[in-house]
């Protein structure tokens, strides 16, 4: 139990809590509870979580729960011999209270308590303005990248206002007839979609600026105190000023939907800007973009901030006076929606746009992330930027989740011949599966990519 201080008294908080018994097989007795969200694999490799050595039934890497509670889900990674739930074999389920899981000679009590559920959704809540802060002095000035000429320019659309005049301002028609209202903003034409939600361009009527706005529908617990744990959480997003991540302007909620409002950017998508280059010049362009990324995550890992999300969706890239310049986009969004309660549980389609540039210890236990699952995701990043495939194939894969954690990549220069052997070790060094024989650092692998961006 949690003790909150409010106005008037003190209340006291009692979490969700899902709790997973062991109560039969090598390890009769072991529990496990949860009041936050997080992840158990179970299996006999050295890196689970639950390791079943002794249970020769059991696979390597048999299957992995992922508590969010109330919720709890199960997800079977492929085993050979198959897991269970209430004696029926499953792929992925989610669990309720009093089932029993199984797999070999292993068998666990599931018990799921809620005594805080909640049907209704909370009210129009305020914009949330960030803190004003002193910005950090700026990093030194980077020197100038000289980038090839692009072939083919890209091409340049009009805007098309989807709003009509008739709309209140910061109202607008969203899909299935619903409408959201955020005040001070008018929302115009959808831009982009994620994970996390959806993103639009609109118009701060404070200041006339564009920006980008991302409304985020939570999927799973969204009562106030969530919501203000998202916000609270998010708001250390207000400490990275740096010249390669997204500017954050302002976060808040409306309803059960929260809001970030960030800098806008014409983003170039990097297969449109890199048609029609040669192999040489993709690898310059590539290397630039990548190194001003490792900039930014060096920034924030100094500030023991991790992204946990590094992709070719995060990377938002524009040609401002005439030079590209890469940013950072979404910095630790999945976590903070994690922290506040609000996870929709994992399942393989849903995931499937990230897994290929997860590292495998951030899949084994997503709340230990550490600098190093970034540089695996950046390194995986390069690899697609340099040969257009992921590193790891998961077309047709019986596990998608499994072949992460046990396939090697396909070598780069087997999909990317032109690449020079040198660059070929830098990329497969940063997606060792073993952390430690990553880089040390950002700044470390920074240094070694630079030099293919000259």
């Amino acid at each position: 139990m949690i003790l909150e201080e409010t106005a008037d008294r003190t209340q006291i908080w009692d979490p969700p809590r899902v709790t997973l018994r062991v109560i039969a097989g090598p390890h009769e007795g072991q529990e496990f509870i949860y009041d936050e969200h997080d992840t158990l694999l179970v299996g006999r490799s050295i890196h689970a979580q639950l390791r079943l050595k002794e249970d020769v039934h059991f696979s390597r890497h048999h299957f992995r729960l992922e508590a969010n509670p109330p919720s709890c889900f199960v997800m079977d990674l492929g085993s050979r011999n198959g897991t269970f739930v209430n004696g029926e074999r499953i792929t992925e389920r989610f669990l309720k209270d009093g089932d029993v899981l199984s797999g070999g000679r292993t068998k666990m009590s599931v018990r799921i308590r809620d005594p805080h559920h909640q049907n209704d959704a909370p009210t129009q809540s305020p914009t949330i303005p960030l803190p004003k802060r002193e910005p950090p002095p700026a990093p030194a000035p980077q020197p100038p990248v000289a980038l090839p000429p692009v072939t083919q320019a890209p091409v340049t659309q009009p805007l098309k206002q989807l709003a009509t005049p008739t709309s209140p301002p910061g109202k607008m028609p969203l899909a299935g007839g619903k409408e959201i209202h955020i005040n001070g903003y008018v929302v115009h034409e959808q831009i982009g979609k994620g994970d996390l939600g959806t993103v639009y361009r609109a118009t701060r009527l404070a200041t006339g600026e564009n920006c980008a706005m991302k409304v985020i529908s939570p999927a799973g617990r969204a009562d106030e105190r969530a919501i203000q744990t998202f916000l609270r959480e998010a708001s250390l997003l207000n400490q990275l000023h740096h010249q390669y991540i997204v500017r954050l302007i302002e976060m808040g909620s409306s309803g059960s939907d929260l809001f970030l409002c960030t800098e806008y950017i014409p983003a170039i998508p990097w297969e449109r800007l890199s048609a029609g280059w040669t192999p040489a010049q993709r690898i310059r362009v590539a290397c630039a973009i990548m190194g001003q990324i490792l900039g930014a995550l060096d920034f924030a890992h100094s500030r023991s901030m991790v992204h946990r999300d590094v992709k070719p969706g995060n990377i938002l890239i524009s040609r401002p006076e005439g030079k590209l310049l890469g940013k950072l986009a979404d910095f630790g969004l999945a976590k903070h929606y994690t922290t506040a309660g609000m996870s929709q549980m994992t399942r393989e389609g849903d995931v499937i746009g990230s897994l290929p540039f997860m590292s495998p210890e951030q899949f084994i236990n997503s709340r230990e992330a550490r600098p190093a699952c970034d540089l695996y995701s950046a390194g995986a990043t390069l690899y697609w930027m340099l040969s257009g495939h992921e590193p790891i194939v998961l077309e047709n894969h019986p596990c998608k989740f499994l072949a992460i954690l046990e396939d090697a990549p396909v070598p780069l220069q087997k999909r990317f011949p032109e690449v020079p052997a040198e660059l070929a070790q830098i990329v497969h060094r940063a997606l060792e599966k073993a952390p430690d024989k990553r880089f040390s650092s950002a700044a470390e692998m920074r240094q070694y990519v630079r030099k293919f961006a000259k």
